[in-house]
């Protein structure tokens, strides 16, 4: 029988297959409703929430310039190692998730709450 702490156990949920996510490569996945935008930056992979916290652009669809992504509609600044707001209209940074790859798997470590 699992335990009351069980409950609040982060989950591991796979979002792209490693083989088809080349240096280079950004996606946007869904998981329990909230998009998660997944960036391969040089072989190192980064995940953060696909919204812009200013007008909800989709920053999955935005251009990446070294270890920052610029929101596609109002050019803020995000830093994909750390979630945080570097320039732009926003008041905040985006939140970010732990990612790693297992096999072929490129998995996103979503929170329990």
């Amino acid at each position: 029988m699992a335990g009351k702490k069980d409950r609040y156990l982060n989950r591991w949920i796979a979002v792209a297959k490693a083989s088809q996510f080349a240096p280079g490569s950004q996606t946007c996945a869904v998981v329990d409703g909230a998009g998660i935008a997944v960036f391969n930056v040089d072989g190192a992979l980064h995940a953060i929430e696909n919204a812009c916290p200013h007008a909800h652009a989709p920053l999955s669809e935005g251009y990446v310039e070294g270890t920052h992504v610029v929101c596609p509609w109002h050019a803020a600044v995000f830093d994909l190692a750390t979630g945080e707001l570097i320039e732009g209209p926003c008041h905040r940074g985006v939140k970010r998730y732990n990612v790693k790859t297992e096999g072929d798997e490129i998995l996103v470590e979503i929170p329990q709450e």
